[in-house]
């Protein structure tokens, strides 16, 4: 073979294989920007990545159980300019309105949708109106971004707060503290809860006896369940018609009997009563008109502070009481309820009365174990001794009429409802009290959901304008990158 067939020869190989790469580089080129549209397509909760354990991108299961029940078509509009538009909160939009196909949102630049603003007391960029054919609500970006109470308590604290009100409002506090909680799931979820629903439930607290406020947390979580809370002296007044529930909650005097026949014939009527007493202010002696309102639902108590023997049903000290906690209508909504762990303290017992000829059917709700006994309300902590009553008891119940729908609900300790509980059981407690009313003023919905805190939180987020960059720098620099070199190598090859 002379050499020009081989240099031929030769420079046919070149050929083939520079072809050959610059077919395979197209190829690659080809799979990087169908990758990159894929991944342009996909639902932002595949593409918002969070590092920090602070679940800000994590929608609950609550809020997923009420999206999934939607029955109704839902806009959230987005309240904002491009250039001032929080991308942590549109994500989380975004991501929540992937949920279903009857959310949809929309964008509302402020500066040229002045009515839409004025009409729906918009007060900051970045915030919400979710909208339904029933009616609107809206969510201020101050609803959404909050301090906590660590940071509240460390600015009114200081000196900060003393010059902002006296002297310099550079000190105020949005200028020297971030904010630190995310509130964005619950907010979302109420107001989706309230658009939707045919039923906006007022309960009455009863005021009067000395009865102890109703937790902040509790008011909250009725607040985002769309419920209303208003006081009630039946001293001065009678019964709403608007009632769905009165709350009794605990107590430091007994009732009138004019009250007592009131809550009595409420109750026999439909009407929805929860009771929450405890060892250190109630006993059926002291308060015998609240006790016979008791009575007329079956169910009555022993004076005194029910303590544990089983090892597994208290914690710590004897009377620190976990009861199991029972499948009945106020735990409907839960799964297992057996497995939910709440805490009651300094509590008395409830027994269904025996010999009851009324129309109510008594049903546990907390149980000690049958090993529980009750001691004197000024002794102190002592084993159980051969003369103590002892058993088995409620430290919860609940009594229902099936044919007028009336309600009784009781519990013997203050902690089902007070924001200390949270420290040893998180919402467990609260959120059985949140139960009791909610599924006794048929509302199918109780939003509490735990806010995310920010202080650990950084997720991976990028701005529109990082977007657009990182988009021509993948889709275009990095791909012609790879295919110029190529195509100039093969050329080179070409003319060999």
């Amino acid at each position: 073979m002379d050499n020009n067939s081989i240099k031929k020869e030769s420079s046919l190989r070149t050929l083939k294989l520079g072809g050959y790469s610059l077919i395979m580089t197209a190829i690659v080129i080809a799979a990087v920007i169908i990758v990159n549209l894929i991944a342009g397509a996909l639902p932002t909760r595949f593409t918002i990545f969070d590092l920090s354990g602070s679940a800000i991108y994590d929608i609950s299961d609550e809020s997923k159980a009420i999206v999934d029940k939607l029955d109704t078509d839902i806009t959230i509009y987005y309240v904002s300019t491009m250039a001032k538009r929080n991308e942590q909160l549109h994500n989380f939009v975004l991501s929540y309105a992937e949920l279903s196909n009857r959310i949809k949102v929309e964008y509302v630049d402020p500066e040229q949708n002045v009515n839409f603003i004025n009409d729906n007391g918009i007060t900051d960029e970045n915030s919400l109106v979710v909208s339904s054919s029933l009616r609107n609500k809206t969510i201020n970006y101050s609803d959404i971004y909050e301090y906590s109470a660590d940071i509240l308590n460390e600015y009114y604290s200081t000196y900060y707060y003393y010059y902002i009100t006296k002297k310099d409002d550079k000190y105020a506090i949005e200028n020297l503290y971030s904010y630190d909680i995310f509130d964005a799931d619950n907010e979302i979820t109420s107001a989706i809860d309230y658009v939707t629903t045919d039923k906006l439930p007022t309960v009455y607290t009863l005021t009067g006896h000395g009865e102890a406020d109703v937790s902040s947390s509790i008011l909250s979580m009725l607040e985002y369940s769309n419920i209303k809370v208003k006081s009630l002296n039946l001293v001065s007044s009678e019964i709403p018609e608007d009632a769905s529930m009165i709350i009794i909650n605990v107590p430091t005097s007994d009732i009138t009997e004019a009250e007592k026949n009131t809550i009595i014939a409420y109750i026999a009527k439909g009407g929805k009563v929860m009771a929450v007493t405890d060892a250190d202010h109630y006993s059926e002696k002291e308060m015998p008109n609240l006790a016979a309102v008791a009575k007329s639902c079956g169910m009555t108590s022993h004076d005194g502070i029910v303590l544990e023997e089983n090892k597994s049903y208290y914690s710590q000290q004897q009377y620190f009481l976990v009861p199991r906690l029972q499948s009945c209508s106020v735990t409907s909504s839960i799964d297992n309820p057996a497995n939910v762990t709440l805490v009651m303290s300094r509590a008395h017992s409830i027994e269904a009365l025996k010999d009851y000829d009324g129309n109510m059917t008594v049903s546990p709700i907390l149980k000690t174990s049958d090993s529980a006994y009750i001691i004197g309300i000024d002794e102190k902590v002592r084993d159980k001794a051969e003369d103590d009553i002892s058993g088995e008891f409620y430290l919860g119940a609940i009594a229902n009429d099936s044919s007028t729908g009336g309600t009784f609900v009781w519990y013997s300790s203050s902690l089902i409802g007070d924001d200390a509980s949270y420290n040893y059981v998180n919402f467990n407690n609260l959120n059985i009290y949140l139960y009791s009313i909610t599924e006794n003023c048929e509302k199918s919905t109780a939003v509490s959901i735990e806010s995310a805190t920010l202080s650990t939180a950084q997720s991976i987020i990028f701005t529109e304008k990082a977007i657009t960059v990182w988009t021509v720098i993948i889709q275009f620099i990095i791909p012609l990158a790879v295919l110029v070199p190529s195509i100039v190598i093969w050329v080179r090859r070409r003319r060999r």
